[in-house]
């Protein structure tokens, strides 16, 4: 798969990540697939919750705003990812 072909792909499936049955192109290139482990994953999304509040509480004991914000991104981005796992899940089986 070409590179223009790969971010094209990208795009598709940034929108819509119900899947690989409703590709344009037949095979997915290998950073679309990590992305969409990382999304979609349990594990990763631990991950990122744990790094977030670690540095949120590095950041508060060292007194630094850079890596307490950025801790407060990953926590955000975390939460937002088990919110919408709980979504899902809720939605399958009512």
């Amino acid at each position: 798969m070409s590179a223009a072909q790969c971010r094209k792909a990208n795009r598709f499936h940034i929108f819509c990540l119900s899947g690989f049955n409703h590709m344009i192109y037949p095979k997915p290139c290998i950073t679309f697939r990590i992305i969409v482990y990382l999304l979609t994953d349990k594990t990763p999304i631990i991950f990122i919750c744990m790094i977030g509040v670690l540095a949120v509480s590095y950041g508060i004991l060292k007194d630094n705003a850079l890596i307490f914000i950025i801790g407060l991104i990953l926590v955000l981005i975390g939460y937002l990812l088990i919110r919408r796992k709980i979504k899902e899940s809720v939605l399958k089986n009512p």
